[in-house]
């Protein structure tokens, strides 16, 4: 922005404001007289005009960092818990249609020494737990890796909620930087 001096009216005697841009032409004064402007090196021996102050700030406050610090964390964390959720795996299930065949299989083309290996085989296990649901070994796995990918979203989406709600008593709470 050009500096600004202040002409003086000779009719009126009001100052009028003048840029160095204007040096050496006319500028009209609130009364309708055309004011001459000196030229540069008069110009700037003249009282300078006062800018106007910008009213707002171009600065960010420690209030507005604050939330805006606060959002970015709260909608990462909420990235990162839909990331898991979308990606958690699906619980195995036992395929039913499969065992029934394979007993079927037993059944129709075992000879007696089979069912007698298969009753050796499962007879302790049978008399200590009795029937128990029939699972697939890496089931336990799969299960105990999906708790654990619900309890790290359910904690980020905690996490986030506490953000968030930081964020926005600090909004409120925090006072407004007063213009002087």
């Amino acid at each position: 922005m050009a500096a600004k001096y202040l002409v003086t009216c000779v009719r009126c005697g009001d100052q009028v404001a003048a840029s160095v841009h204007q040096a050496g032409s006319t500028v009209q004064c609130q009364c309708g007289e055309q004011v001459v402007v000196p030229p540069l090196r008069k110009l700037k021996l003249l009282p300078p005009a006062e800018t106007p102050t910008n009213s707002r700030s171009t600065q960010w406050s420690s209030r507005q960092s604050i939330a805006v610090c606060g959002s970015s964390l709260t909608l990462g964390l909420l990235l990162w818990a839909a990331y898991l959720w979308t990606t958690e795996p699906e619980p195995l299930q036992f395929p039913e249609q499969n065992y029934a065949k394979s007993v079927e299989n037993l059944v129709v083309n075992g000879t007696p020494l089979d069912f007698w290996q298969s009753w050796v085989a499962n007879r302790d296990a049978l008399m200590e737990d009795g029937f128990q649901e029939i699972a697939l070994p890496q089931a336990v796995a799969v299960d105990a890796y999906i708790s654990q990918r619900q309890f790290q979203r359910n904690v980020l989406l905690a996490i986030a909620g506490g953000f968030a709600v930081l964020t926005g008593i600090t909004w409120a709470v925090w006072p407004t930087r007063k213009m002087v």
